[in-house]
């Protein structure tokens, strides 16, 4: 896995979309749909790999899919997506809502 991940990074190059052509351009967007791609495909609650969420929340980290990697992870292991979600606050990478206007959109996934 590290590895394709490592080729996956190598070639993502963002430059300017009128100067290559589209079957050329391989940028961060592509990338986060592929892991997108992977998560629904691969970690999903009825595959046979769910339980490994660890991998699938370590790629969307990487990929700089902060807001999708917490909510996945608050799924499996709600503590520490806590600590996760105030880390990134706290370095400024996590886009917090504001709650008076999200109503209940924040308690999505909290348990019962």
């Amino acid at each position: 896995m590290e590895d394709w991940v490592w080729l996956q990074f190598n070639l993502v190059r963002e430059t300017v979309r009128s100067e290559d052509s589209p079957t050329e351009s391989f940028g961060l967007e592509e990338l986060r749909a592929t892991i997108s791609d992977i998560g629904q495909r691969h970690f999903s609650p009825g595959s046979e790999n769910a339980g490994g969420y660890g991998t699938f929340f370590f790629l969307q980290i990487l990929a700089g899919m902060f807001e999708q990697a917490v909510s996945f992870l608050y799924q499996h292991n709600y503590t520490a997506a806590v600590h996760f979600a105030i880390a990134l606050d706290y370095y400024g990478l996590l886009r917090v809502a504001d709650w008076t206007s999200s109503g209940s959109e924040i308690c999505r996934h909290c348990p019962p």
